[in-house]
């Protein structure tokens, strides 16, 4: 599977989240300083496009669901500081599953985080969710670092983007850049197991953080370096495991 390094901060692989070489591949010996990630829902999500956008290992039975998190929650644990945060995006009716791995794999949840939206979602639900949970979590036995201010609350108010037309499950910049300036400092490695269409790296680029980024689906990794590329006005470019370290732009890799 390919590797795609986008920026010489930044790095983009097209590879397995729950696979330890892949992530290994992707860190390169360094360890991340925070995590924020938006792992899929187990919900069967279909988007509301014309092309109806779906999402990879988004309607598992619940022991593969369960066993899915064990194994990309463990490779986190792997690829961060023992003084990192975690920012965790999860499904309502998985919640007490996506607590208990994390607890398997080193972590505890230091907060439910609730982000409120400016509207409720579609569907028959009696009570239509207008909220998604996340969980603020650090490595157990640990201190995670914090560099916001204390007077912010549990909830955060941020409206949702206008369309979804890169990926069924966008999260706006806005939410990933709260996280992001709370709890990392400029050039601090943010690591994202699940890309998506790439809103944790747009949150890193404007906030001088690197992002290190891998998506199991080509199709989304292109989409997230068009984005990429849309909004530096840079180009990115496919280079070897030879390029200089100071390149602009770097590699893909085929194994």
């Amino acid at each position: 599977m390919g590797k795609l390094n986008l920026k010489s901060e930044h790095r983009l692989l097209c590879g397995d989240s729950t696979n330890a070489a892949d992530v290994k591949r992707l860190m390169n010996g360094d360890k991340a300083d925070l995590v924020m990630t938006d792992p899929p829902y187990n919900v069967a999500y279909q988007g509301g496009t014309d092309e109806q956008l779906t999402i990879q290992n988004d309607n598992m039975s619940e022991a593969d669901y369960i066993a899915f998190m064990d194994a990309f929650f463990t490779r986190y644990r792997e690829a961060v500081k023992d003084t990192a945060s975690l920012y965790v995006c999860h499904a309502s009716q998985w919640q007490l599953e996506t607590e208990a791995s994390l607890r398997r794999a080193g972590f505890e949840v230091r907060n439910p985080i609730i982000w409120v939206k400016n509207c409720g979602a579609f569907g028959f639900a009696r009570y239509k969710f207008q909220h998604e949970p996340i969980f603020y979590c650090h490595v157990k036995d640990k201190s995670d670092k914090w560099y916001g201010d204390l007077t912010q609350t549990t909830v955060w108010h941020e409206k949702k983007p206008a369309a979804n037309r890169l990926h069924p499950t966008m999260k706006p910049v806005e939410i990933v850049q709260r996280a992001l300036v709370n709890s990392s400092k400029r050039s601090d490695i943010v690591l994202d197991l699940f890309m998506g269409s790439g809103t944790t790296l747009i949150a890193a680029q404007t906030l001088e953080r690197r992002c290190y980024g891998m998506e199991l689906d080509p199709k989304y990794a292109d989409v997230v370096v068009m984005r990429w590329e849309e909004f530096t006005g840079k180009k990115a470019v496919r280079i070897s495991d030879k390029t200089p370290d100071n390149a602009e732009v770097c590699q893909k890799v085929e194994v």
